[in-house]
């Protein structure tokens, strides 16, 4: 029974984070789904109020793509799969538009299987609670290949699967998904790196055949830069084995043949599609150089669950918010094991975010040549990596700590130096803008009061790591909690939940 609990405990764990998050699905019945806007905003249902006094409330108005395009499409894909039709067409649009074509359909995702087992609501709901729980459990198994502990690995784990990339695209039902199967593909890329073995190389295969059923492949094109980076830092003289080189190309050529059911007629509705001659412009193409900020204070220009964003673009640049104590934690973990190859890889993959996520010479002149065909594609779903990057980092800062060598010098490190960054971002971000005399500063400067809060209360913790070695394994796992607490808030502020009768009502 001790040997169950050593081993299961680290998946208890982080399924009990992931239910906390979505106790209104358990406690309130709620679904995953931002319905309220479809009878708070359109006719015929703004006719009625459906029993709220000045009609129904809607928690997020960003989120509509969701309910008005997404769960139509995705369940009525399903719903042919379930009468033994090809989902090809949809019939109900216009004079009919493809179906499968369309990636985002996904009507062979893995998690679909659901809809089989399930009423309609439900399994939506287990499909976008699905996302978070897979991308925790692969980051684990990622981070516990790169020798990291258990209550390391949990963590990294959490602050992956609900930082702001996973967590604001989770209702997307494709985004988070594609994104949960990064650190799979990447812990069986490295397997066969280590190993050479060809198990491992058929489940790279299947993994990445799942990842593109899964809808979003704008995702996947990055992650094939993540496993050149990867390769180069484990294994520099793979340019130099014909043979790897060639078993690598036939594996990916195995998961593209495997998925080969949805790429052809994908890439078709590409080729036919306005995609071709549409360019996107630079505030929608590019993350903002000011949106610096809003990856540790997410709603420093406003956010649209509270009716207030006034930053550049929309809201969903914010998706690579990783939180003030997971950038503690990770400046920790870069600072003490610098040269070990899993610090390399992360930093190389904030590094590659950077480069080609943020407008520069050589963003600009990539987007303007169409690589990898992204002419008409936002770069800022780049910041997924800004997420894996630094979970990554902070798992090895909470190793540190296990190790009982915190100093004061570190200390100091980890919470004055993330404090001149977010000081310093938020201080550029103001005077770029001339600020100093707009309404809108007054938004900024009350929503630096969380990060600094929650930075405040690691600071005490760390503090007493410091001072009470004896007690330190139980002031971490504090520290911990209140980490992914603070990413949790930020999710539980931009996610809808709703009353599954709100649901495209008669």
């Amino acid at each position: 029974m001790k040997g169950f609990v050593q081993k299961a405990w680290p998946f208890t764990a982080m399924l009990v984070a992931v239910a906390i998050f979505f106790y209104p699905v358990w406690l309130q019945n709620k679904v995953l789904l931002p319905a309220d806007f479809v009878v708070g905003t359109y006719y015929p249902w703004l006719d009625y109020k459906w029993g709220y006094p000045a009609g129904v409330p809607v928690k997020n108005p960003i989120t509509t793509d969701v309910v008005s395009f997404t769960y139509p499409m995705r369940t009525y894909a399903t719903q042919l799969l379930k009468e033994g039709k090809s989902p090809l067409w949809n019939p109900l649009i216009l004079n009919g538009t493809p179906l499968l074509a369309n990636f985002q359909s996904a009507p062979f995702s893995p998690t679909n299987i659901f809809y089989f087992l399930l009423p309609k609501l439900d399994a939506w709901n287990w499909q976008i609670i699905f996302q978070p729980l897979l991308g925790a459990l692969f980051a684990y198994f990622l981070l516990r290949e790169l020798d990291r502990s258990k209550s390391s690995s949990i963590a990294g784990g959490l602050f992956f699967a609900f930082g702001g990339f996973m967590t604001i695209w989770m209702e997307w039902n494709a985004h988070s998904l594609v994104a949960a199967f990064f650190p799979l593909v990447m812990l069986f890329t490295l397997k066969w790196l280590k190993t050479g073995q060809d198990l491992w190389g058929t489940l790279y295969s299947l993994a990445l055949a799942l990842q593109i059923f899964s809808g979003y492949p704008q995702i996947i094109l990055y992650e094939f830069l993540i496993l050149a980076l990867l390769i180069f830092i484990f294994d520099y003289k793979f340019i130099r084995q014909p043979k790897k080189i060639i078993k690598i190309t036939l594996f990916t050529l195995l998961g593209f043949g495997l998925a080969i059911v949805q790429i052809l007629p994908g890439l078709e509705l590409i080729k036919e599609s306005q995609r071709n001659l549409e360019s996107l412009s630079s505030e929608l193409a590019f993350i903002s150089w000011h949106s610096l900020v809003m990856l540790f204070a997410p709603d420093y220009f406003g956010n649209h669950s509270t009716y207030n964003y006034w930053g550049p673009a929309h809201y969903t640049i914010a998706s690579g918010y990783s939180g003030i104590i997971a950038l503690s934690l990770a400046i920790l973990g870069l600072l003490t094991f610098f040269k070990q190859k899993g610090i390399s890889l992360a930093i190389s993959i904030i590094g590659l975010a950077v480069l080609l996520g943020f407008e520069n010479p050589l963003s600009v002149s990539l987007q303007k040549n169409n690589f990898l065909g992204l002419q008409a594609a936002s770069n800022q779903r780049l910041l997924i990596l800004f997420n894996l990057g630094f979970s990554i980092l902070a798992a090895y800062g909470v190793d540190y700590l296990f190790e009982k060598k915190l100093s004061t010098r570190m200390v100091f490190n980890a919470l004055v130096l993330p404090t001149l960054v977010l000081g310093g971002i938020a201080l550029y971000t103001t005077l770029s803008l001339n600020l100093t005399q707009d309404v809108n500063l007054k938004i900024g400067l009350r929503n630096l009061a969380p990060p600094f809060l929650f930075l405040s209360s690691a600071a005490v913790l760390l503090f007493l790591i410091f001072k009470m070695k004896s007690l330190s394994r139980y002031i971490i796992a504090l520290l911990i909690i209140l980490s992914v607490t603070e990413l949790f808030r930020f999710g539980w502020k931009f996610t809808p939940f709703t009353q599954k009768d709100l649901v495209f009502p008669t």
